[in-house]
């Protein structure tokens, strides 16, 4: 399930830019074209997680409670 925001969407652009600029020309295609992948950012999680809203929280001290449920 996607899990990600713009902040970490950015990051993640950045990371595949920084990665592409270090491997061998020969290797590029391999990261233009993955074999693997996220799913689209339009596929969401029906859980109602906020992943930015709990990172700040997280960032700021507060405490979080998380339940599971088994479906």
């Amino acid at each position: 399930m996607y899990r990600g925001d713009a902040v970490l969407a950015s990051a993640a652009r950045d990371l595949i830019s920084k990665i592409a600029a270090a491997v061998p020309e020969r290797l590029r295609p391999f990261i233009a074209e993955p074999t693997i992948g996220a799913p689209p950012a339009n596929a969401r999680a029906n859980d109602g997680l906020d992943i930015a809203r709990t990172r700040l929280w997280i960032r700021s001290g507060r405490k979080i409670r998380i339940r599971y449920r088994n479906r």
